[in-house]
């Protein structure tokens, strides 16, 4: 079997706004192979399959390959837009990177208050937020967080989509490296899963840790499987900490299982960041990103947020189309008519479109692009064929 070459842009399974997947073994990014190559197209019965396909305007590897794309469909060389902009890596990328966390004020209370329900063994915690609040982010926050001390042992399930009990448990196993001798039965599986935790638990003095994002989609029956796990004590001591985390839907999923909804000992909603979080996260990712100075003009800052609702993810994306256009029209600072221009684009596909010929020059044997008006640069960039 050929080695899957993961591509680091991809984002997590399940997640149906972004339509992003795992990568099967066919999938080596389209956009970024190694040396300057040409991209190659994706067909559309692949998609569901492999990576963010050719015209998915948010992944960074294409838009790499779009500027360095000539007319001709011969690869040129090309200062990217990180180095034009003075950043190591993709500071607005919306896949999860805990490093890239930067809290508003909900995400912050719900961090420690589900971080303090973990420490003192209290059972089951709750995290609420719609698409796109941060939700995923706070999880791998929170589980490298715990993986990375000794003291506990934390299991992620990002997108529970298991068809039984069965299904759930045997996942759960395979995540505790334990293989039981058999597999007959869901009671089995609960059998070696309750003496691993014994073992963890009283033996280790571990405090073992479950973190199940997008929950809301887990059926009534795996929400009493979850249940289940959760009335494993011993000696006054609760052997597994579950944290479920979702869209409100969970809220009405809770409500048939009470036995399950009447364990919560915390529960948080994630909401939108105000102007001056806004600003902040802004500056923090750019800063971790490597941009020693401001970037994002007060009144863009004011605009992003005024658009997005202050949606963490919302804004993300606005922030990456703004960097994309200032990079295009040459302008090294992103102001209020950056954003007003990206704005005005609702699908993307213009601004994402390869760049002509004339929009580019050579600087140091490379390409780079040209530092042209920006408002004469936008007249034929959003005109529609």
């Amino acid at each position: 079997m050929d080695e899957v070459v993961l591509c680091p842009y991809l984002g997590s399974p399940g997640d149906r706004q972004i339509r992003y997947r795992y990568p099967n073994v066919l999938n080596a990014c389209h956009a970024g192979r190694t040396g300057w190559v040409e991209s190659e197209p994706i067909a559309l019965a692949q998609q569901n399959q492999m990576c963010l396909t050719q015209d998915h305007v948010l992944c960074p590897s294409y838009l790499s390959a779009m500027a360095t794309t000539r007319r001709d469909g011969r690869p040129a060389r090309a200062q990217s837009h990180l180095q034009f902009f003075g950043l190591h890596e993709e500071p607005f990328s919306i896949v999860p990177r805990a490093r890239f966390l930067s809290e508003s004020e909900s995400q912050k209370q719900a961090h420690t208050g589900l971080r303090w329900l973990i420490d003192q063994q209290h059972g089951l915690g709750l995290l609420f937020g719609q698409v796109g609040t941060g939700k995923t982010l706070l999880c791998h926050t929170l589980h490298e967080e715990l993986n990375s001390d000794h003291r506990y042992l934390s299991t992620l399930l990002l997108t529970p989509s298991y068809h039984s009990e069965y299904a759930l448990m045997t996942d759960l196993l395979a995540q505790w490296r334990v293989k039981p001798a058999r597999l007959r039965s869901r009671h089995n599986l609960e059998e070696v899963a309750h003496e691993y935790l014994m073992q963890v638990v009283l033996g280790r003095k571990k405090t073992a840790v479950l973190i199940v994002d997008e929950a809301q989609i887990l059926p009534s029956r795996l929400l009493r499987q979850v249940c289940r796990l959760l009335n494993w004590q011993d000696e006054g001591q609760q052997l597994l900490q579950v944290i479920l985390a979702g869209q409100p839907g969970l809220q009405r999923g809770l409500g048939r299982v009470p036995a399950l909804r009447d364990r919560v000992v915390l529960e948080f909603t994630l909401a939108g960041m105000t102007p001056s979080e806004t600003g902040r996260v802004i500056a923090e990712r750019l800063q971790q990103a490597g941009r020693q100075k401001e970037l994002f003009a007060a009144g863009a800052v004011d605009l992003i947020h005024q658009c997005t609702g202050g949606m963490p993810r919302q804004v993300m994306i606005m922030c990456l189309k703004c960097l994309w256009l200032a990079y295009l029209g040459g302008e090294r600072y992103i102001t209020r008519e950056v954003v007003e221009a990206v704005i005005k684009d609702n699908s993307g596909r213009d601004l994402f479109a390869v760049p002509d010929r004339r929009a580019v020059e050579m600087t140091d044997g490379q390409f780079a692009p040209t530092r042209q008006p920006l408002i004469a640069r936008l007249g034929g960039l959003f005109r529609r064929s």
